[in-house]
């Protein structure tokens, strides 16, 4: 109780206690308070699409291994492309913590401060996120994703119940990748938006001056 007292004493004398992640607090974020009304409907939407990653990859490496898993359909199945994916399904999940300051911290802080130089560099992290969602989207054997190839690959060597399994994460990698590229579009308008007000209110300065 004393320790939420003083946090909130901190926060009313305008410094900042870190609230997030709130199993290992390391940042502060709060939408509400910090980032501009009409924009707390997108930075919400990144928040939710970071969850989403996590589920996205968790649900990878679950459907890859119950793909890897399944039962051969037909002869001459190459098993070890489907055991190279399994094992390397567990290394995306690195994905995890790499995403919240490669384009989740970076988009949000943009949007809180309106600095071009994060800007550019939540772009630029945005743009990795989406190089990562095709390659999930395209899903070539025996790197780790179920994207098209692997779905291809279930469907004739393992079955229905692995085919669904992965349709569903490609699926998953399909709406990522599209989201991603919506965040990266309305990052740069946002920025455009904030040059427009920063000129204007440096053309106001010299006015008054």
């Amino acid at each position: 109780r004393k320790v939420a007292i003083l946090e909130k004493q901190l926060l009313d004398y305008g410094f900042s206690v870190s609230n997030y992640p709130p199993c290992l607090p390391i940042v502060f974020l709060d939408i509400s308070k910090e980032v501009p009304t009409r924009r707390q409907g997108f930075a919400r939407g990144v928040l939710i699409a970071y969850y989403y990653t996590i589920f996205l990859l968790a649900a990878n490496m679950i459907c890859m291994f119950i793909a890897s898993q399944s039962k051969d359909i037909e002869d001459n199945v190459d098993q070890g492309k489907w055991d190279e994916s399994q094992w390397l399904s567990l290394a995306f999940l690195l994905g995890i913590p790499i995403a919240f300051p490669l384009w989740f911290w970076t988009t949000y802080r943009a949007l809180v401060t309106g600095k071009k130089k994060i800007y550019y560099v939540s772009m630029l992290g945005i743009s990795i996120g989406i190089l990562g969602g095709i390659f999930g989207v395209i899903g070539i054997m025996g790197y780790g994703t179920c994207g098209a190839f692997s779905t291809i690959r279930a469907k004739s060597e393992k079955g229905d119940t692995a085919f669904f399994c992965v349709l569903a994460v490609l699926l998953g990698w399909a709406i990522q990748t599209l989201f991603l590229f919506f965040a990266l579009f309305k990052q740069y308008r946002y920025m455009r938006q904030d040059e427009k007000i920063a000129l204007s209110e440096q053309v106001a300065s010299m006015i008054t001056k």
